[in-house]
């Protein structure tokens, strides 16, 4: 004859199942956490090359509002806010990508005033469209027509 549990063994056993899941996902947490901080682990949370879009759609679209900023692209740098601009006539040349923030304060974001679409940064000074003056990265059009901004290092 088989005694059915009572209440109070199911609730038992509920919170029991409970408890080992929030320890086994507790567990899995430091493991993740550990082997993120072991020397020779890489951890890649980001990518380096980022896809702004089609170099056709997008030059139109900057030379009437001016640069596009991307914030936050890398995820393990919160720090990397970015411009795209493009200059000229040809929507395939023209295009190059800086940073948003001053190169001797990350703090300092540079900002785009709608009205005259020119950049100042957080004290004032300007900046010309072309971003001279800031961190610069590599642009390149590829083959599907798409521009191709690489985050992983600054261009000389």
């Amino acid at each position: 004859m088989s005694v059915a549990p009572s209440r109070r063994d199911r609730a038992r056993s509920w919170i029991l199942i409970a408890g080992l899941a929030v320890a086994a996902a507790v567990l899995l947490l430091v493991f993740v956490l550990r082997l993120s901080h072991t020397t020779g682990a890489k951890t890649q949370l980001g990518t380096d090359v980022f896809v702004v879009g089609k170099a056709t759609t997008f030059a139109p679209k900057v030379k009437a509002t001016g640069p596009l900023l991307f914030a936050d692209l890398r995820a393990h740098s919160r720090q990397l806010n970015v411009y795209v601009q493009h200059v000229g006539a040809d929507p395939r040349r023209g295009w190059m990508a800086f940073d948003a923030h001053t190169p001797d304060d990350v703090r300092c974001l540079v900002a785009l005033d709608r009205r005259t679409l020119g950049l100042r940064d957080c004290h004032g000074h300007p900046y010309p469209p072309d971003g001279a003056g800031l961190t610069h990265y590599k642009v390149t059009i590829d083959p599907a027509d798409q521009v191709v901004v690489d985050l992983s290092q600054p261009a000389a």
